[in-house]
């Protein structure tokens, strides 16, 4: 489980993130409630800012929330995510990706081809990792949303955390959405590939994460 995907909200609201599960918007969420993290590198210490926050706030034995937090996760379904997850890469040429392993630059022509390098572990990338390295223990969790229900989750942390708002700011909050779609997937999705990407994403079925 990664400790530097989560986002310290007021009122101790802990919001764990997942690539293509709304991060986007809880991003923006965290930017507009005065979330920032001053970092500067210190040999022994934390590697970046997000680890930072963590050393500064996390509870030590309960990594990485904070002590007594309220713990916020949006899931989504593995399929759709993985999808989201390739039309993401493949529109985003300028990705880059230090790993000798890297998603190609020219992206893939087909989701055979995809599926197929992430099964013989010839692709490596961040997206394609499962929710359940990312978020662990549903369990720990007070409250978990769907991305569907994203509305209600950034609603449900704003009735908690009462920002000094008016409320067109709070609706215009509530009614952000992801400004990226599937509509540049052009790749066919067959039967066979869904079972395969349910396969590859079997950890995330059996704790929850879906």
């Amino acid at each position: 489980m990664s400790v530097e995907n989560i986002y310290y909200l007021p009122k101790l609201v802990d919001l764990r993130f997942a690539p293509k599960c709304g991060l986007t918007n809880s991003k923006y969420l965290w930017q507009k409630l005065g979330g920032r993290v001053d970092y500067t590198y210190i040999k022994g210490g934390p590697s970046n800012h997000r680890e930072k926050q963590w050393w500064d706030k996390g509870d030590i034995h309960d990594p990485p929330f904070r002590k007594n937090s309220i713990r916020f996760a949006i899931k989504r379904d593995p399929v759709k995510r993985f999808l989201s997850c390739v039309d993401f890469l493949n529109r985003s040429h300028h990705v880059k990706n230090a790993s000798i392993r890297p998603y190609p630059a020219k992206g893939f022509s087909s989701l055979e081809e995809v599926i197929t390098a992430v099964e013989k572990g010839n692709v490596m990338n961040w997206h394609f990792l499962t929710q359940t390295f990312f978020y662990g223990d549903k369990n720990k969790y007070h409250y978990v949303y769907d991305l569907t229900d994203m509305d209600q989750a950034i609603s449900h942390m704003l009735e908690i955390i009462n920002p000094p708002w008016n409320e067109d700011k709070k609706n215009q909050m509530i009614g952000l959405r992801e400004n990226k779609s599937i509509k540049g997937l052009s790749l066919e999705v067959t039967h066979d590939i869904i079972e395969r990407i349910k396969i590859l994403y079997r950890i995330d079925y059996e704790s929850g994460w879906c």
